[in-house]
């Protein structure tokens, strides 16, 4: 059976979840509590929130949509494999082995995308694996006819992307997700499944998933608790642009309802059709109206009972401060201003601690330098604890960072200033048992010998440039080395040459052991450059960027748990390479770019870890907070612009229930506005750094202030934007041995 559980508030789900599983226990006390959600920091808030309640939080299984599905798959077919062969990870292997044999009909139009080269090939594998993937999930139909050998008309890419699947599913047969789950929904039986199975902060499902919850629901318990922004029924409302169209062709009855639920809600409205059609609705009310007289609690009032906010228009108080708008004159400044607004909310209730306070900001990797530079502890000002979430994995580790770097450097020209730059890593530092206090010195060097850019001669002359050695780093570090044991008085000639060389006398005494050990370094980077120019199959590459990190790092610590990320991310590029059969050679530019887009991934650290929370703005990030904060919500940064490829059949043939990046954003903006408890806070870069002249904010920053506008029947935007010029920092006076910003 499925239950449907809707609110408009998490709190009034996660207090009816912690009270079904007390009331309700499963019948096995050693069975865990099946919970799939959509993001990590949505199982994170509920566990602290069971635990709150109930005094402690244990067995509660975890898992995302499309994890749980495959481990049940696994269950009910004992022979599947770890990893499926179709994954988009495995898939850009075998398409690079396959690609460059297409010829003929009807794969001329993806012929000409293979000119660049292998570089371009491997990035063509990889958006190709990733639109398949996609089809798997959203267009299960298309991959069944287009296994019968059937056209859908849905353009003219379809001919050859039918074809290409073709060819890829004869070389896996039965193994991909939607032949698998044909089979899996007929052996599936009650004994492979939990008791029960709860869905908790859903807002949207992919048709494939969906129609896998309703398959459970006929052999278990399935609950749904899912945040609905309305009480009544709001699936018919339409946004203003949809309505003009409607009216004019002769529809009197299409209805705008709320405006900013009518326009921002589109995600949300379809998922409710699409799983409300067989779920048994439970009876209980959870709706709970916001309290209070303050705006923000009477624009999530009239959302939730779908009132029209132009109708009964009320006059604003200067005092009620629970909605800001700031424009600032870059991001830097955005976050010297929250600051300041952050300490004088604590001064002002007590009761408030970071902890209640969640900042959202569409690209958190821009903006993290930053957070750390405002936020940093500091001893003349008051601090605040937080943590960022969010970030790229190499962004939170010194040691993947440096590596990525070695790896760009390569097959660089080997600009001084990038070589040096790698010097940043303590790691890197032990290994050639180099001091911090050698920095400096090594920089001097480096610029005093002349030392500008190029391995040596003939590293020149692979790059078409004369073969001339001068002011490259053999050269640079030959003359540096020669200094130390002979001074230019003895070089033998008159013009204290030896061998060609002037010695550089800069590294005397004890400092020619660092010069020694520097140069122990460069002649690493150098092998490995040399190393690296030779194609290998993926295997191979694995293995030598497992020895390039024992050459390269001596780690401990937090660095040695860096270094078991790398390690266990080449075993992958391996055993991906293995499961896709491919053993050809490839570049440096192939293997690099796939451990890039490794490292590039998101970190889900950081998380509601007491302080202040700095994360990124992604879907299902619905969590409460008395305090929510939404900063570079710049025009043109949000919501975010999505541009497919454009081979994209999905983007051409869109359906209700499709995923988009942009009504993503537009369904996150409404879930933020809903999620704050007490204050709603906004910023956006809004006069140029440059000439000081205005500059928009996003577009549903422009929503938000056209409906308070309606709501007390004057311009709000006036009213409530707040500008900062710029100006040094100057904390709030504020102090600073308060418990809570300890």
């Amino acid at each position: 059976m499925l239950f449907l559980y809707q609110s408009n508030r998490l709190e009034q789900l996660g207090e009816l979840f912690c009270g079904m599983t007390q009331a309700m226990p499963l019948a096995d006390p050693f069975a865990a509590e099946t919970v799939i959600v959509q993001s990590r920091g949505m199982g994170r808030w509920i566990t602290l929130d069971v635990a709150r309640k109930a005094g402690i939080a244990a067995h509660i299984d975890f898992a995302l949509p499309a994890a749980f599905a495959w481990r049940l798959m696994q269950q009910v077919m004992p022979d599947l494999p770890r990893k499926s062969a179709f994954v988009p990870e495995v898939l850009a292997w075998r398409l690079l082995a396959l690609l460059p044999t297409l010829e003929g009909e009807p794969f001329g139009p993806v012929l000409h995308y293979l000119e660049g080269g292998e570089a371009a090939a491997f990035e063509l594998a990889g958006k190709i694996a990733d639109i398949f993937d996609q089809y798997l999930v959203f267009r299960p139909d298309w991959i069944r006819a287009w296994e019968a050998d059937e056209l859908l008309g849905l353009g003219e890419d379809e001919a050859w992307q039918a074809a290409l699947w073709r060819q890829l599913a004869e070389s896996d047969p039965g193994r991909h997700r939607v032949r698998m789950l044909d089979q899996f929904f007929a052996e599936l039986k009650p004994e492979h499944l939990p008791p029960r199975v709860t869905l908790f902060g859903i807002a949207s499902l992919a048709p494939m998933y969906l129609a896998l919850v309703k398959r459970l629901a006929e052999l278990t318990d399935v609950c749904l608790f899912t945040l609905n922004p309305c009480e009544a029924y709001w699936g018919d409302i339409v946004d203003a642009r949809r309505m003009l169209k409607l009216r004019q062709a002769g529809d009197l009855f299409a209805t705008q309802g709320h405006p900013l639920l009518s326009s921002l809600g589109k995600q949300g409205r379809d998922f409710f059709e699409l799983i409300a059609e067989d779920a048994e609705l439970d009876a209980r009310p959870l709706f709970a109206a916001p309290k209070g007289d303050s705006l923000l609690a009477r624009l999530q009032r009239d959302i939730l009972e779908l009132n029209d906010p132009s109708q009964l228009p009320r006059p604003f108080d200067p005092a009620d401060d629970s909605v800001e708008v700031h424009a600032c004159h870059g991001p830097m400044r955005e976050l010297e201003a929250l600051k300041d607004r952050l300490l004088a909310m604590f001064a002002a209730d007590p009761r408030l601690s970071p902890a209640d306070v969640a900042v959202l900001t569409p690209d958190i990797n821009a903006y993290a330098p930053y957070i750390d530079a405002v936020f940093g502890r500091r001893d003349d000002a008051p601090n605040i604890p937080y943590s960022i979430a969010d970030r790229r994995v190499e962004r939170e580790q010194p040691l993947l960072s440096t590596f990525a770097a070695a790896l760009k450097l390569a097959d660089s020209r080997f600009a001084a200033d990038e070589v040096l730059a790698l010097l940043d890593c303590p790691a890197l530092l032990a290994r050639f048992d180099l001091a911090d206090a050698d920095l400096a010195f090594i920089q001097d060097w480096v610029r005093d010998a002349g030392i500008r850019w190029g391995r040596d001669a003939a590293h020149k002359a692979s790059l078409g440039l004369p073969a001339e050695a001068a002011y490259t780093w053999r050269w640079g570090l030959d003359r540096l080395l020669l200094g130390t044991v002979l001074p230019p008085a003895l070089a033998g000639d008159d013009a204290g040459l030896f061998a060609g060389l002037l010695p550089h006398t800069a590294a005397q005494g004890q400092l020619g052991e660092a010069l020694a050990r520097f140069a122990d370094f460069y002649d690493a980077l150098d092998a490995l450059a040399g190393e690296w120019a030779a194609p290998a199959a993926p295997q191979q590459w694995a293995q030598r960027f497992h020895l390039a990190c024992d050459s390269l790092f001596l780690a401990d610590g937090d660095d040695e748990a860096a270094l078991e990320l790398l390690r266990e991310t080449f075993a992958e590029l391996a055993e991906d390479a293995d499961l896709a059969g491919f053993g050809q050679p490839v570049g440096l530019a192939v293997a690099r770019d796939w451990l890039l887009r490794k490292l590039s991934s998101s970190s889900s650290q950081g998380f509601l870890s007491g302080g202040v929370t700095f994360c990124a703005m992604v879907p299902m990030r619905s969590i409460p907070f008395q305090a929510l904060c939404l900063v570079g919500m710049n025009d043109g940064a949000y919501p975010r612009d999505e541009r497919p490829v454009s081979f994209d059949l999905v983007a051409r043939n869109p359906r209700r229930g499709d995923r988009s990046r942009r009504f993503d954003d537009r369904y996150l903006f409404l879930e933020a506005i809903l999620s704050a408890r007490g204050r709603l806070y906004l910023s956006y870069v809004g006069q140029s750094a440059r000439s000081g002249e205005p500059l928009p904010p996003s577009p549903l920053v422009s929503e938000l202030l056209d409906t308070l506008s309606a709501m007390c029947g004057e311009d709000m935007a006036a009213r409530l934007t707040l500008r900062h010029p710029l100006q040094p920092f100057s904390p709030t006076s504020f102090d600073g041995g308060d418990a809570r910003l300890a």
